[in-house]
């Protein structure tokens, strides 16, 4: 028993530390030759405006490239991803107007990318980055007011693993603690649509979210923020899988 533990912690810092390996998503998915066989019949290009979901959906995507600049000091990256998805926002300000998103959230997302592009040219690392997170859950909220499934939820799991990461940089042990409880609970929802096409890669996700559990318990920021990152690259790959196949959960 004593070895199969060791063994098992092993295999946990070799996840953590090497990065994300071959994941099973790249496999045929279980009961399928192609596609995964979830409930694939309203797929993302067949709702009633596309061209605003997709393009909320690629800003959100872009804004945690710009996280992830940020943290690298990639500083001309993040300055040129933040301006073209400004860009982007003021094109479809309209359209989403015409879809029920209130003049407030417009107004208010406006003045934070400003405050972005400050924080940006003046270099400094932590709010970028927390505000870049908060601009992309603004976008992950109202995709899910536009297509309120799991699916769409699933992208929350990167804010709040992110947000988990500026928590610990602040070692605020309160919101570290109401962090990893919303993650758990958006996991709880993918996990039960994930489970019967991924099993393995739903199995891995769970050890990580253990092994964070134990971690952040013990207070090894350090360990946690490597195991979060990993963790973001898996879920990122996941998401980027499902995402082509355009599959509805």
């Amino acid at each position: 028993m004593r070895v199969k533990t060791t063994v098992t912690a092993v295999v946990l810092l070799l996840i953590v530390f090497c990065g994300c390996q071959r994941i099973s998503i790249y496999k045929k998915p279980k009961g399928g030759d192609e596609k995964p066989h979830i409930n694939m019949k309203n797929p993302i290009a067949s709702y009633e405006e596309p061209d605003i979901t997709v393009r909320i959906n690629r800003m959100r995507a872009v804004s945690t490239d710009i996280y992830r600049d940020v943290l690298i000091g990639d500083w001309v990256s993040a300055k040129n991803k933040c301006s073209g998805i400004y860009s982007f926002f003021n094109i479809y300000k309209e359209g989403l107007l015409k879809k029920g998103v209130s003049d407030d959230y417009i107004n208010k997302t406006d003045a934070s990318f400003k405050d972005l592009m400050k924080f940006i040219e003046d270099k400094k690392s932590f709010e970028a980055r927390a505000l870049t997170n908060e601009i992309s859950k603004g976008f992950c909220d109202t995709l899910y007011s536009l297509i309120p499934t799991v699916g769409t939820e699933f992208y929350n799991m990167g804010y709040y693993l992110r947000e988990l990461t500026l928590h610990i940089e602040k070692d605020d042990e309160k919101a570290i603690s109401d962090d990893f409880a919303s993650e758990l609970e958006v996991w709880g929802k993918v996990r039960e649509k994930l489970l019967p096409i991924y099993e393995s890669d739903v199995v891995q996700i769970d050890e990580y979210f253990n092994t964070l559990s134990k971690t952040l318990k013990e207070k090894d920021f350090k360990l946690a923020k490597s195991i979060i990152l990993s963790l973001i690259s898996y879920l990122e790959l996941i998401e980027m899988y499902l995402t082509n196949l355009q599959v509805q959960l």
